[in-house]
């Protein structure tokens, strides 16, 4: 009920900057659920955080939708709520 919310490990909101993120996260599961994972961007086949960078910062939906850099998120652990 209170929607995705993506954090940076200093618990910066980070929705703005990954919205597609948030989206494949809050369609997930109808249960809340806390998971922990990397974002990463791939130049070829190899992540690249410069690639990545260009994402870094911005902080309105659209203009992160609109950049060009595909992210994904790759998850290590997935648990119940606390």
């Amino acid at each position: 009920g209170n929607g995705g919310r993506l954090m940076s490990r200093n618990r910066k909101r980070l929705n703005a900057t990954y919205p597609e993120l948030v989206d494949a996260l809050e369609h997930a599961s109808d249960h809340s659920f806390l998971a922990d994972g990397e974002i990463v961007a791939f130049t070829g086949n190899r992540t690249s955080f410069s690639r990545l960078q260009k994402r870094i910062g911005i902080t309105d939906a659209d203009e992160a939708r609109e950049s060009g850099v595909k992210v994904y998120l790759y998850l290590f652990d997935i648990g119940d709520e606390i």
